[in-house]
């Protein structure tokens, strides 16, 4: 009867286990009304068809609660703004789960994956960025690793 117990409590165990680890590992869905989770390289074909419009690139750790406040102060300020010239791109460290997504909810919006580090290489230092209409993603843009601290600057940028 021991050996039974036992044998339920470790089939219990791997599955709690193979739950938490899928819950902490696998990537999240985004929210509705914006497009599933990207790779670089659809950020970079998006970044570059959209240069009608103000760009706005957020880089996140779903890990850091620094930056989770940073997508939430983020969100209220492009909520604040309902105009269709602004595109925002979240790219996320590693695998976000849906609630560290859910943090920028904007239609807007379009949500990233960067876990091997191509595109943190490419932006070079700074969590927000904000490009001009027209500018090309090696231009010169609007950098800040403070958000809190630029968010006037940043507000001064939006269309």
């Amino acid at each position: 009867m021991n050996k039974k117990i036992l044998v339920v409590w470790a089939l219990l165990l791997i599955a709690v286990g193979g739950w938490a680890a899928w819950y902490l590992f696998a990537p999240g869905t985004p929210p509705k009304g914006q497009p599933p989770l990207g790779d670089a390289a659809a950020f970079r074909a998006l970044f570059e068809r959209n240069t009608d419009k103000t760009r706005v690139i957020a880089y996140f750790s779903p890990n850091d609660q620094k930056d989770l406040l940073s997508a939430a102060m983020l969100d209220a300020q492009v909520e604040s703004n309902d105009k269709p010239t602004l595109a925002i791109y979240v790219i996320w460290t590693s695998a976000p789960p849906t609630d560290a997504m859910a943090r920028i909810p904007d239609k807007r919006a379009a949500q990233f994956m960067d876990s091997k580090g191509d595109l943190r290489s490419l932006l070079g230092e700074g969590h927000v960025f904000a490009y001009a209409r027209g500018a090309k993603f090696d231009q010169q843009a609007f950098r800040t690793r403070e958000i809190e601290v630029d968010m006037p600057k940043l507000r001064e940028l939006l269309p």
